[in-house]
């Protein structure tokens, strides 16, 4: 693993560079689960730092698995959060689901019309 000098991980810089142009109240970054081993102890920090420089309250970053929260998928991501200081502080949600969620579970009552790619076109109320 390269951490922050893959080619791809260096994306993070963009959502600091974001927050410091729009400063919103809150804002979410998300990474991969990995990013908690040993081996990207240095990846993390200078995450954290980065995210520490724009001066708001950062949360300590959580690993959390999609299907506990009802997402159709089995994936493990972290989350950092972000709020202005004065705000009051993230609280880590607890898991909602004990069981995980299919794809078909999750949309399966959509209906619409498809285009000639299978896509939804729109979403009728169900």
């Amino acid at each position: 693993m390269l951490g922050i000098k893959g080619k791809r991980s260096s994306l993070y810089t963009y959502i600091v560079k974001a927050v410091e142009k729009v400063k919103p109240k809150v804002f979410v970054a998300e990474n991969v689960g990995g990013l908690l081993l040993k081996q990207n102890e240095y990846s993390l920090k200078k995450i954290l730092e980065d995210f520490n420089s724009l001066r708001y309250d950062i949360s300590e970053p959580k690993l959390y698995n999609a299907a506990d929260y009802g997402v159709p998928q089995t994936r493990d991501r972290i989350f950092i959060v972000g709020t202005q200081k004065g705000l009051p502080k993230f609280t880590p949600p607890m898991p909602t689901h004990t069981k995980p969620v299919t794809a078909k579970e999750a949309i399966g009552d959509f209906r619409g019309t498809r285009t000639r790619r299978g896509v939804f076109t729109y979403l009728e109320p169900c």
